[in-house]
């Protein structure tokens, strides 16, 4: 892949989970900020991170 593909397809990616943020505010209420995922710092970890590999 190139660098102009990689580029290409990761700006498909972000037009796409733009797309995704507002129907689920669309669906859910809110608005499509609502849906973010934000920066969860090491001592927030939820069930599904006991499963997760280590960050080395």
């Amino acid at each position: 892949m190139t660098d102009e593909e990689f580029a290409a397809l990761r700006e498909e990616m972000d037009e796409q989970r733009e797309d995704v943020y507002e129907a689920l505010a669309e669906d859910f209420g809110g608005s499509p900020e609502d849906y973010r995922v934000r920066d969860r710092s090491s001592t927030e970890k939820t069930d599904s991170d006991a499963d997760a590999p280590a960050d080395d």
